[in-house]
Order: structure tokens, then sequence, then C-alpha cells
């Protein structure tokens, strides 16, 4: 996340151990050269409160898991969004399967849009590949849309789209 080699990194590692506020980021550095930015997944750099917190490391946007341990877990009870604390649903088992497509404006018609037909098929048979692969073709699934509008100075908009298709 720092560009740097690991011999010359302050982590090395999957330890507890956060970024610095003199660590620069890539991050940083497109969001200093204009972009809009967004990190989701497992983080692993900074617990909330920490210098390393993906928010003070470049990103407009963050979700997921913070640091590593967490991540581990296949069925967790919270995720962050923006260094807040989001709860997850336990009751039900389902895969949620979410296709992300971003624009950078809406001129050419919404992201939701881009997510076709023929878009959805190729969604449907890897995550039965995949499934199958693991032996759990008897988990529900549930195939979501994350729209994304990351127009130059405004502000991201998303749009989730639950069972899309």
């Amino acid at each position: 996340m720092t560009g740097l080699h690991t011999g010359h990194t302050w982590i090395r590692g999957n330890g507890e151990i956060p970024l610095r506020e003199e660590d620069t980021t890539v991050g940083m550095a497109l969001r200093d050269a204009g972009y809009r930015t967004a990190v989701v997944g497992k983080w692993g750099l900074g617990l909330p409160g920490t210098a390393g917190m993906p928010d003070k490391k470049g990103f407009d946007y963050a979700f997921g898991f913070l640091d590593h341990r967490h991540a581990h877990r296949q069925f967790t009870d919270h995720l962050y969004r923006n260094g807040e604390m989001v709860a997850t649903d336990l009751e039900h088992e389902c895969l949620v399967v979410c296709e992300v497509k971003t624009r950078s404006s809406a001129g050419f018609g919404s992201p939701a849009e881009a997510v076709d037909r023929r878009k959805q098929h190729r969604i449907r048979q890897a995550t039965q590949l995949f499934l199958a692969t693991l032996a759990m073709d008897w988990v529900q699934v549930r195939f979501d849309v994350l729209a994304v509008v990351a127009e130059p100075g405004r502000p991201v908009t998303l749009q989730h789209i639950p069972g899309a298709f």
C-alpha cells in the first residue's frame, strides 16, 4: 500500500501494527492527484482510533475488515464502513455476490445498466463453478449490484441494488 519493498517498510507481516502518520500510501498520492479513492475488503493497516485508518491514508470510502484476524472469520458479526462498525446479518445463510460497476459520470448511462443479461449470465456461471469447486452447491445465492458514480469534484454516489438479478 505504501509502494515500498517489504524490507523498507514499517510493517512487516500480518501484525496488529498500524501505519504511522508519516507513512504515505498510494491512496494519498492518488487523492492528491485529484482522483476519488476507495478501498473495499481487508485493510489490515490500522484499527479504529489509529493513524492507519483508511480515511487518514487517502481513501474517500472504505468498507470491510480493518484487521487480519477479523478477516479470517468466515462468518462475522460486523464490518466497518468509513471507520464505523456495521452489523452483519448472521440469521441467514446466504452468499451475496456483488458486481461493482463504477463510472466517472452518468453520461453513458448508469453503472447498473452495464450489468446486462450477458454479464449476469457470466457472473452466474462463475458463481456456480465456485460453489461446485467447494462442494457448496447447497448455499442460497443472491446477486447484488453496487453502482458507483465518482464524478470529479463531486461526492461519490453509491446505489446498492440487492437481488438485482
